[in-house]
């Protein structure tokens, strides 16, 4: 959990001045362990679950305005590669299908939140987007005759009154 102020006294954006570690913070964004996880996605989305959190004293009713969370998904750190961008005006655990438009490949996704304030704060995890797309495929050209040889297995042709005909005669083995 990485936390900055974007504002012009912390002398500008940046991991090196003026941001901080940890998660004894009053707000803040996470995610949870299941989205974590590395793995291997398949599909066209990556399904990530996070948790805006803050404990501070709610503002007073009479305010103009409530609270609102901006919440930012990038691949990796770069201005020019978000995925998402959403807005959130309670804390709480939400669950995103991000879009992923640059390919197969491993990466690292980062999770951004801005507060109200201007205050950023963000979490970073990896994944892997349809790295192994190869098991998808042999699935793909796999089932369709394991699904044809089940069918003729499972369906017999019966015989019925029609096969048995033999002519209507009885004249010898010419149905004559």
């Amino acid at each position: 959990l990485n936390v900055w102020g974007a504002g012009s006294s912390s002398g500008g954006r940046g991991r090196i001045n003026s941001h901080a570690h940890g998660y004894s913070a009053s707000a803040g964004i996470f995610v949870h362990r299941e989205s974590r996880r590395y793995r291997d996605w398949l599909g066209l989305y990556v399904p990530i679950t996070f948790e805006i959190f803050d404990v501070r004293p709610p503002p007073p009713p009479e305010a103009a305005s409530k609270r609102k969370y901006e919440v930012e998904f990038r691949q990796g750190t770069s201005w020019e590669r978000a995925l998402m961008r959403t807005y959130y005006d309670a804390p709480g655990t939400y669950t995103e299908k991000v879009y992923v438009p640059h390919g197969p490949g491993h990466y690292s996704i980062t999770v951004i939140m801005t507060s109200d304030g201007g205050i950023v704060f963000e979490d970073t995890f990896h994944v892997g987007y349809n790295v192994n797309y190869v098991a998808g495929l042999s699935w793909l050209i796999l089932a369709p005759p394991i699904l044809a040889a089940a069918l003729l297995l499972l369906f017999k042709r019966r015989p019925d009154d029609e096969d048995d005909y033999d002519g209507g005669g009885g004249g010898g083995d010419m149905g004559i």
